[in-house]
């Protein structure tokens, strides 16, 4: 947040467009050149631990690491190569081609980082993941201010590689804490590994990379449309709405896709955990997505500056879309648990195209607005669709407490959208505090019934407010 916000200071929209159209290219790259390598390591290593095939777990480890530097290499080239086309069908002008270039480099750096992150994953590592996360993020938005302040738009590029760097170390010097089995690894070995890897990767890298195209796409539209000034308005929101629910998704995925490999022989146990972490989201989640409804405009000012004012009636868009993807999320995780590759890239290939389509009419029509509203809407359609295919692959149905849950959470969104509708005068911003507060409170006492009465954070809640004592059902 304090990177935003001096980013919004000291570059303005037209920074934080820049940034934005250039973060997308980072990241296609490298989920395209990573080959989803990264994330079927993490199902592999899971699953072998769960097994103590210690052996096999270091040779994982091994085949990733040096699959991800050859890969790496492989895509730094391709971009350096393809920077001039790239910078004319994103800014539709040459001038960027050398920025692009040295962005390749980030790339190279994010799938060695992306292997090592994935060991720490599959070995469940999930205080050290945290702790890699808050060292990059703060040593990487320090030296990012400064290059800002000295350098303006030209410090975006150089922040970007150091982030990237800064990923890298951090995360080896973790990974080598973790005591790995000594083993050789002979070429053949290698090969078999990396095609293993590579089978569930390649549906994995797909839906990823079409996540990647889509925001690539999206953001080229919206640049050609209104320029960077729009662009960083349409950014500025969509950051925001990302922010905000992407660390509930993270702290989730981070332990809930392991778990779920480990139970993908077991239905009925892959059902209990879909519904737990369905309710865990929404717990998480709701409050978060409450407070930035009701306070959306507020959010603006506090996050950016006077001058994304624009992004206010976007950002109240995203937030809801932002809902309904935490209720999506957890049901996508159900085919790759069951290796169900190819329905898995079918359907997120489907909601993908659906959602580039929309974006297209949407600006075509009503311009920025027209894309944010597509954002709600294609995961409006998603949702029943992912209930379906968990309800085909392993019989899942929400249970009672999950369906009870989830009409609440709804409830309350369509409260504060009925507020919203009224004005922003103080009764009505009054009446949102308060039934943010109702409904936070109701979500709060849920997540502590569900934790064992040990666990720290109930015991330091249910010392400050006795009335949030989780044996009590609200």
């Amino acid at each position: 947040m304090v990177k935003v916000k001096f980013t919004a200071v000291l570059l303005g929209p037209l920074g934080i467009g820049l940034a934005s159209a250039l973060g997308s290219i980072n990241q296609t790259g490298t989920t395209l050149f990573g080959f989803g390598l990264a994330n079927s390591g993490i199902r592999e290593i899971s699953s072998s631990l769960g097994e103590n095939d210690s052996i096999r777990v270091s040779k994982l480890a091994t085949t990733l690491y040096f699959s991800s530097l050859i890969t790496g290499l492989f895509g730094m080239i391709a971009v350096v190569l393809f920077s001039s086309w790239l910078s004319i069908w994103v800014f539709g002008t040459p001038k960027y081609e050398k920025l692009i270039s040295i962005l390749s480099i980030c790339i190279f750096l994010e799938n060695l980082s992306g292997a090592q992150l994935a060991v720490l994953q599959g070995h469940r590592k999930i205080v050290a993941l945290a702790s890699i996360r808050l060292k990059t993020r703060f040593l990487a938005t320090v030296l990012a201010v400064v290059y800002f302040y000295h350098w303006g738009l030209e410090g975006i590029v150089p922040a970007m590689l150091t982030t990237a760097i800064l990923k890298w170390i951090i995360s080896l010097f973790f990974l080598n804490k973790i005591a790995l089995e000594p083993t050789t690894l002979r070429l053949k070995e290698f090969l078999i590994n990396t095609r293993g890897l590579a089978k569930l990767g390649l549906a994995l890298v797909w839906n990823t990379l079409l996540i990647s195209l889509v925001a690539v796409i999206t953001r080229s539209l919206v640049n050609h449309e209104g320029g960077l000034h729009s662009l960083g308005i349409y950014s500025a929101a969509y950051g925001i709405s990302a922010m905000l629910v992407n660390f509930v998704l993270q702290a989730m995925a981070t332990d809930y896709y392991p778990r779920l490999s480990r139970y993908s022989s077991d239905n009925k146990s892959m059902s209990q955990l879909v519904n737990e972490q369905f309710e865990i989201g929404i717990l998480l989640a709701l409050p978060i997505i409450l407070f930035a409804t009701s306070f959306s405009e507020l959010l603006i000012n506090i996050l950016y500056t006077h001058e994304f004012q624009e992004a206010h009636g976007l950002l109240s868009i995203f937030i809801i879309g932002s809902f309904f993807r935490v209720l999506q999320w957890p049901l996508g995780y159900i085919a790759l648990a069951k290796k169900k590759a190819a329905l898995f890239a079918i359907t997120e290939t489907t909601f993908q195209i659906l959602h580039l389509l929309l974006i297209y009419l949407g600006i075509k029509t009503m311009g920025i607005v027209g894309v944010a509203i597509a954002y709600p809407v294609v995961y409006l359609i998603a949702f029943p669709i992912s209930i379906k295919i968990g309800n085909i692959l392993i019989g899942f149905n929400f249970n009672y407490s999950t369906r009870l849950l989830l009409g609440k959470s709804i409830l309350a969104v369509l409260i504060l959208l009925t507020l919203s509708r009224i004005g922003n005068d103080l009764f009505s911003l009054l009446a949102s505090l308060c039934v943010s507060t109702c409904f936070s409170i109701i979500c709060l006492s849920e997540l502590l019934r569900r934790l064992p009465e040990t666990h720290p954070l109930n015991k330091l809640t249910t010392k400050i407010f006795p009335f949030l004592n989780p044996t009590t059902k609200i």
